[in-house]
């Protein structure tokens, strides 16, 4: 529709603007490790909350009402009375179609897993101290560029979700993925640029990494979106629900398996007041999911 389509492109101007300023700042001011560190474990906490709260149940209820379409086209098609064979439909999709609920959420998991060891272990610190490199490593530029991909990747990945949830008109939840996303970017493309200016003095080479990580969000968005749109994925209603449950897994691999680790490994633990912020974020999805008369 014209108003998803409209949605899609401010949400993606929005993101673009919101990564590249974010990541800008690191070459203009300079902000205390420790508040850095708060922004990105609330930022992770709004990830976790997004994913449960609005990804994985809406993917969810897309599924069911997905199968409940395609049943109803079966119905149509075989001129079957709905009431006779209604238990027999019922035990037989408890089994066959729910597999592929877990698999989509897992393999989004593992997909990230195995974006992150194939981008080296750092490169994309969310703390400001970059870790040791090891004498085996390939060469410096090598490893950032696969880390520059995996980060590009991640970034991609994480407008799927919005492009999943605009496609299906559901603008509440579209809101959220995109606070979810915003709370998430700028913290990363600060901690982007931080690193950047620690490998590099070169600042065009700064800015147009930068420019390639503000604008994988968007591309993954418009990517979902249309790919959708030209019915490219095929036309199963259930592609759209495991879209959406795939994304829902690589949010949860991103907050809890890399930004919290990250920011663990630099001291050993959480702080109280970090443990609060990651714990509202992750509540916080819950009170603006407000819930949609279905």
């Amino acid at each position: 529709s014209t108003m998803a389509s409209g949605m899609l492109f401010a949400f993606s101007l929005a993101m673009f603007a919101g990564a590249f300023l974010a990541g800008y700042l690191p070459l203009s001011i300079s902000i205390s490790p420790a508040r850095m560190r708060m922004l990105t474990v609330f930022g992770a906490g709004i990830l976790i909350g997004a994913a449960l709260n609005v990804i994985i149940p809406e993917g969810l209820h897309m599924w069911a009402a997905a199968l409940e379409q395609l049943e109803e086209a079966q119905e149509q098609g075989t001129g079957h009375p709905h009431g006779e064979h209604e238990g027999h439909h019922e035990g037989h999709h408890e089994h066959s179609e729910n597999w592929q609920i877990g698999t989509a959420l897992s393999v989004g998991f593992a997909f990230m897993l195995v974006v992150d060891r194939l981008s080296g272990d750092f490169g994309h610190s969310h703390t400001s101290a970059p870790a040791a490199p090891l004498s085996e490593e390939p060469t410096k530029s090598e490893k950032n560029q696969s880390a520059m991909l995996g980060l590009l990747v991640h970034a991609a990945v994480d407008g799927v979700a919005l492009g999943a949830t605009l496609f299906a008109g559901m603008s509440e939840a579209s809101w959220i993925v995109f606070l979810a996303i915003m709370m998430h970017k700028a913290p990363a493309a600060f901690g982007l640029t931080t690193y950047l200016m620690q490998a590099t003095d070169n600042t065009r080479v700064v800015r147009s990494q930068l420019f390639l990580f503000s604008i994988a969000a968007p591309v993954g968005a418009f990517v979902t979106y249309y790919g959708m749109y030209a019915e490219l994925f095929g036309y199963d209603p259930r592609t759209l629900a495991l879209v959406m449950l795939f994304s829902g897994g690589t949010f949860l691999y991103v907050a809890t398996a890399h930004i919290l680790p990250d920011i663990m490994h630099a001291t050993g633990r959480l702080t109280w007041t970090e443990t609060g912020l990651n714990a509202l974020g992750t509540i916080l999805p819950m009170f603006l999911n407000v819930p949609h008369g279905h």
